[in-house]
Order: structure tokens, then C-alpha cells, then sequence
């Protein structure tokens, strides 16, 4: 068989070149050794190409998508990385750059098209301009960051909603300024101070929700135009008790006495979260999803962080977690606000991460050449034909977390097995049938 095995699979970054034909070569031996093929050659390997894809897949190579990247950090402590989706992702912790001014930004020339923003756990500022003017209609910020810069969330007109955690302490000048689509904030309980023309022309709110006993500051001497060309009509939702100091306060001149309303709804506080899925393959995605107890929870929102890697090189955007190594990452999910007012609820979690082949689904792949699946996607009935069927045979359907799902009987007509895949959640999975397996897309 030949050493090496040549292919076209997108930008393999150097430091995985060895990996990639290392890989390939085990790999195209199992091949070779599943169909009986132990000549001295790879006859016609291109044939093959379909087998190899999936094992493409867990190769370390460039990511696909990805359209630019760079440094935001003021010591180089965080990375950009925007993907052709219109996903703007920073990574590591600390402080971000203040940009001088709007095409100092270095994804500025994306920004139109930017209408997904992921930012991390660690982050201590929204940079000046970071975001101006991006296509966003909702912003996740995380619970560490204590100031919102100047201009940082500017021009965003197709932003909708905006919650402050309650880590955020000011937010700067014009940070909010122009979003016309602007309907609902959400102050957290630390915010003191909202300065000049913070939500000028926000014109479409209609909700303010405080969580602060001190009502922050705004339209002061310093800080005037606040909320500037903004509704007075607008409803102020305030703590319970709180009422009077807000209607003595600027908000209440502002916005109307009538208009502060206190918020007394029994807080209910969260009990627990549990999640759905735990094991995950190396370099696969997993999505944290969690169902978070009792259901009535006065606050659910859940930020994922990685509590301790253990070396498995683990990371999590959003509510997606991947490792680069096998073994056990802890993450951790917090709930702002989750035990009480002021008191987050946190609890952690371990992910097993499989080595390719742990979990079965890597030395499956390598067989389903044998086998001819059609519709792929499929929508109700998934038709199996090129095999020889046997009376007790079982079809093994897996997800992509290496969970079976359901063991089949069957029945034959007309040479073919026909499954009725219609229960099926949409998604990838893979169909094993007497050790021959073959990935299809539930539609």
C-alpha cells in the first residue's frame, strides 16, 4: 500500500500535517482491510472519498467559514474570529482595546454583516466603537464586564432588546445611541450611572426594567440627555419598596410619577439544572442543552464557562462546547440572580470527551461504503438497498453524541429496507446495520 495518500480537503494548517497522514493512513488500512483489498496498492483511492470525508472531519485543520481574524485585546489577550455565517466570536479574558474611532474597529469593514455577536467569559469592557453600527438585534453580555464604553453598541438599528448583567457599573457616553428598534433594557442592580445621550433617539422603548435599590444616575448636571427624545411615557419597572426613591429621583422627572411601577412578584428561586447530554467526541460540537428547575424560575438565563479543562482543551462559544483532547472537562453554568436577588446560582457539570474510536461512531465510519441510503436527507421513510438482508437483522440508529437511539425491526420489500425515520428530531445520525454504518440527515 502506498505511504502516502494524497486528497483535497480544504487548508490543513501546518502543525496538523503530520496528524492528517498519519490519520489517513490508518485510516485507508482499515479500508483496504474491510473489503478484502491487500494488494500493494490503493487501487483508485478517489473512490473512496466519501469514506474519508468523515474521517476529515476530526482532523485539526483551519476552520471552514472563516473569513478573518485578529487581536482586540490591549495586551493581546483576546481574539477575534468572524465566520462567513455573519458570527463575530472574541475569545480569552480581560480588557478590550478603546477604539479612537469607528474604522479603527478591525472587523469595521464586516460590520454590516455581522448579525451574531459571542463574547466571553473573563471580558472586563465593551471597547469604544466595538460594535458600532453591527446588524445585531440581541447581545449577550457577559456577567464580568463593569463598563460599557462610549459608542459601543451604536447605530445597532436592528437591536431589539438589551439586558446589562448586573456586573455593568457605567455605561459611557452614547453606548446605545440611534437604535430606533430598541424596545425593552434591562438595568442590573450594580449599573450607578448611565451618562450623556446614553439612549438618545432609542425611540422605540417602551420598558425600562431597574434592578438597582439606588436608582442610577442620569440627566444630571454632568451627565445630561440621558434618555433624550425617548418616550415619557415610557413604563420604569423598579424593586419592590423602591418606588418613591425612583419617582424623587431624575427618573421620576423624566418619566412620570405614574409611570414607575414596582415590581413585588414572588421570587421564585432556582432549585437546580440538568443537562441533556454529557459525552462528546473529540473535536465535535455538543450543545449544552439544560432544563433548568422549577420551570416557574424567576430567572433562567444560563451562561456557560469551562470551570477547570483537565487538558482536554476544552471551550465553550455561547452554548456550544468542543475539546481538542480526550478526557474530562468541567463546565459550569451560571444563572444571574438565580438564587436571589443579587446571588447567582451556579453548578457544574463533567463532559466525558471520547479519543477517536472510543465511542464507536469514528470506527464506523470507515465501513458505510457498503451500504446505499436513500432519500439523504430524508424526511419520513429512509430506503436501504445494496445489502443482503438477513431474518434477525436490527438497524442501530446513533446520534452524533454516539447515543443510540432506537434499535429497529424490520421488514423487506421489494429487495429494499424501508425505516420510518419520521420520529426523528432534524439532524445527523448514523444508521448501523450488521457493522456497516452510513451517516443520513433527518430533514
Amino acid at each position: 500500500m502506498n505511504n502516502t495518500l494524497s486528497f483535497e480537503a480544504g487548508t490543513v494548517s501546518q502543525h496538523c500535517a503530520v496528524r492528517v497522514e498519519t490519520t489517513l493512513k490508518t485510516r485507508a488500512n482499515r479500508i483496504a482491510l474491510s473489503v478484502g483489498k491487500t494488494t500493494n496498492k490503493l487501487m483508485t483511492f478517489t473512490k473512496s472519498i466519501v469514506v474519508v470525508a468523515f474521517v476529515i472531519a476530526s482532523i485539526n485543520v483551519v476552520k471552514a467559514g472563516v473569513i478573518a481574524s485578529g487581536v482586540c485585546g490591549t495586551s493581546n489577550n483576546l481574539i477575534w474570529e468572524l465566520t462567513d455565517d455573519g458570527t463575530l466570536t472574541i475569545t480569552g479574558s480581560g480588557q478590550m482595546t478603546n477604539f479612537a474611532w469607528e474604522s479603527a474597529v478591525p472587523w469595521s469593514s464586516h460590520r454590516a454583516n455581522i448579525t451574531t455577536i459571542v463574547l466571553p467569559n473573563g471580558l472586563t469592557n465593551i471597547g469604544e466603537f466595538a460594535f458600532y453600527q453591527c446588524n445585531i438585534s440581541s447581545i449577550n453580555i457577559p456577567n464580568t464586564v463593569t463598563v460599557i464604553e462610549e459608542y459601543a453598541f451604536a447605530e445597532c438599528k436592528e437591536l431589539t432588546s438589551v439586558v446589562i448583567p448586573n456586573s455593568v457599573e457605567t455605561i459611557k457616553l452614547a453606548a446605545f445611541i440611534y437604535n430606533y428598534k430598541l424596545t425593552k433594557v434591562v438595568l442590573g442592580s450594580s449599573v450607578e450611572k448611565l451618562e450623556h445621550t446614553v439612549f438618545k433617539m432609542c425611540s422605540a422603548i417602551d420598558t425600562i426594567i431597574c434592578k438597582s435599590t439606588v436608582p442610577p444616575i442620569i440627566n444630571s448636571v454632568e451627565y445630561t440627555h440621558t434618555f433624550e427624545l425617548v418616550d415619557q411615557l415610557v413604563k420604569i419597572i423598579v424593586p419592590c419598596g423602591k418606588g418613591f426613591d425612583y419617582k424623587a429621583s431624575a427618573w421620576g422627572d423624566k418619566f412620570g410619577l405614574s409611570n414607575v411601577v414596582e415590581d413585588c412578584t414572588p421570587f421564585v428561586a432556582v432549585t437546580g439544572i440538568t443537562l441533556s447530554a454529557n459525552t462528546i467526541g473529540v473535536n465535535t460540537p455538543l450543545a449544552l442543552n439544560a432544563t433548568v428547575a422549577p420551570s416557574n424560575a424567576t430567572n433562567k438565563t444560563i451562561v456557560w464557562s469551562v470551570a477547570n479543562a483537565n487538558g482536554t482543551g476544552a471551550s465553550i462559544s455561547g452554548s456550544t462546547f468542543t475539546a481538542t483532547d480526550a478526557g474530562t472537562a468541567t463546565v459550569r453554568a451560571t444563572i444571574t440572580d438565580g438564587k436571589s436577588a443579587g446571588s447567582n446560582y451556579m453548578q457544574d457539570f463533567n463532559i466525558t470527551v471520547t479519543a477517536e474510536g472510543e465511542d464507536g461512531i469514528e470506527e464506523l465510519q470507515i465501513t458505510n461504503y457498503e451500504l446505499r441510503v436513500y432519500p439523504n436527507p430524508v424526511n419520513s421513510q429512509l430506503r436501504i438497498t445494496n445489502y443482503e438482508f438477513k431474518e434477525n437483522d436490527v438497524v442501530e440508529i446513533y446520534d452524533v453524541v454516539g447515543r443510540t437511539l432506537n434499535n429497529y425491526q424490520f421488514s423487506i420489500v421489494n429487495s429494499q429496507l424501508i425505516i420510518d425515520v419520521s420520529h426523528l428530531v432534524s439532524g445527523m445520525y448514523y444508521l448501523k446495520l450488521d457493522n456497516r454504518v452510513v451517516k443520513f440527515v433527518k430533514e
